[in-house]
């Protein structure tokens, strides 16, 4: 169960400029790791494991010649992509383990999110963190992962670094749970950020272009930014 906080505004002001002073310094992504200290609730190296693979585009264009990703006709959400139900007898143990998983969780209809991302076509509209997760797993070095412990750090880090900020959005951010179709441009933002593009007046010189050229620096900022956005959270 993911430890419960709330932590007094004034802590966390201080907790997240000293944050912002360290991040600055840092010259390698092993030292972004650092942070997370013993008090932050990180992520469970159990529950996440870093994944040893990418999917491309045409091994997805393969898996729809094979017969297993097809996409949906008639009326009921037609384009679809969807896992061809009728290929699982033929899957071996590894995949029919992994795909009644999938099944039991009530996940299969969240493919077609990952495939639009793995594919590079457009997110359906407010449904951004699985299309998020498929661009990542079609170039892990460049596409950040997407979640709400992320996006909610990568605001807060704004938040107390601009010194004109709204008291009253911290109690929002803090409390925001889920991303709605209103939230398409913050995550644009916030990808923006993280690959070092986009309108330098929006952007956090925060991260060193040291770190940045590095290729394990998206997976050191996100268990970073997933630790902090946590510690932050008012549940």
């Amino acid at each position: 169960m993911p430890q419960k906080t709330n932590v007094p505004t004034e802590t966390l002001k201080s907790f997240f400029l000293n944050l912002i002073e360290a991040m600055e310094n840092c010259r390698v992504p092993a030292e972004l790791c650092k942070l997370i200290g013993s008090h932050l609730p990180g992520k469970s190296v159990t529950q996440y494991p870093a994944l040893p693979f990418s999917i491309s585009q045409e091994e997805v264009e393969a898996l729809e010649e094979a017969g297993w990703l097809t996409r949906m006709k008639g009326e009921e959400r037609p384009g679809t992509y969807s896992l061809n139900v009728k290929k699982f007898k033929e899957a071996s143990s590894v995949e029919k383990l992994l795909l009644a998983l999938i099944w039991k969780n009530g996940d299969l209809a969240k493919i077609h999110h990952i495939v639009l991302g793995i594919k590079g076509e457009p997110a359906v509209k407010g449904r951004i963190v699985f299309h998020a997760f498929g661009s990542h797993l079609a170039n892990p070095t460049e596409n950040p992962i997407i979640d709400q412990h992320v996006i909610r750090a990568y605001q807060l880090l704004k938040y107390f670094k601009n010194q004109e900020n709204d008291p009253s959005e911290l109690d929002k951010i803090r409390k925001k749970t889920t991303f709605s179709k209103g939230d398409e441009n913050l995550v644009e933002e916030y990808k923006a950020w993280v690959q070092g593009t986009g309108n330098s007046d929006h952007m956090l010189h925060i991260i060193s272009a040291e770190v940045r050229r590095s290729s394990s620096y998206l997976s050191a900022l996100d268990d970073l930014l997933f630790a902090v956005g946590r510690y932050a959270a008012v549940r």
